[in-house]
């Protein structure tokens, strides 16, 4: 995959990108679409790996983690929290139970701060070997029969922000944005409610900027969504599923471009 260095831009000229509203979308919408796509071909489809075993090594990255988080339904969607309308299931499900969020930080070169190269779910604790890229319910064969070895489709981020949603807690927190956003029709979801999270949850970080680079929101006693900086900029970023040994998955791991994988 052609990587490239990540040249940085602080995030706190660009944090107006964040007021995007999203649509509701239903969870039975969700599960037959689930159902319908993730077909066999989908499935057995040879799709590109990376290697991040050198890259994970990197003394320059420091891993952090941003907390545990349940994923009760094994459904797994990955993207921008602001833009969920576009979001699909990815077309493998994970074993339903409570994982931890991490983050690994790159320091930026002649400054003072860090910023997110990869968010990982860790599933398991076994170290990955391999990791093959993942992929959504809505894409079909045509489409994939189109990718090439280094390619990706993965998700879009216009808030520089991205999450992991288990199905239920995306569910619970577009109803929550969509509550808000009927109520404060001019409002401003992440500077009115989020902003304040964020600083409270990381802002005191060393590794993170005085803003807050990530957070864990509680939509409820029981979900939570995990959201972190795509590294300081917008732009679309691929998903991978970590695989050990014996082919099974470890972990989904993010990147944001921000070390150059050889």
């Amino acid at each position: 995959m052609n990587h490239f260095v990540f040249i940085s831009i602080k995030r706190k000229y660009l944090l107006p990108q964040r007021n995007c509203k999203m649509k509701h979308l239903s969870f039975v919408l969700f599960m037959a679409i689930f159902c319908i796509t993730s077909k066999d071909g989908l499935a057995q489809k040879k799709l590109p790996t990376i290697d991040y075993t050198k890259a994970f090594k990197d003394k320059k990255l420091t891993k952090v983690s941003i907390g545990e988080c349940n994923f009760p339904s094994g459904v797994l969607l990955v993207g921008d929290p602001f833009d969920t309308d576009v979001l699909n299931p990815l077309t493998k499900k994970i074993t339903p139970g409570k994982y931890p969020v991490e983050i690994m930080v790159n320091p930026v070169t002649g400054e003072d701060y860090y910023v997110i190269a990869f968010a990982i779910l860790k599933l398991k604790k076994e170290k990955a070997v391999t990791w093959e890229l993942a992929i959504t319910t809505d894409l079909k064969e045509s489409q994939l029969a189109t990718l090439k070895s280094d390619g990706f489709f993965g998700f879009e981020s216009k808030s520089q922000l991205a999450s992991f949603f288990d199905l239920e807690a995306f569910e619970k927190f577009n109803k929550e944005k969509k509550a808000y956003y009927k109520k404060h029709k001019k409002g401003n979801f992440y500077t009115d409610f989020l902003a304040a999270e964020f600083k409270a949850y990381s802002g005191s970080n060393k590794y993170s900027l005085q803003i807050g680079d990530w957070n864990m929101h509680k939509v409820d006693n029981t979900s939570s969504v995990p959201m972190f900086s795509t590294g300081g900029q917008a732009g679309r970023f691929p998903v991978y599923w970590g695989l050990n040994k014996a082919g099974e998955i470890v972990e989904c791991v993010i990147d944001f471009f921000v070390v150059d994988i050889k």
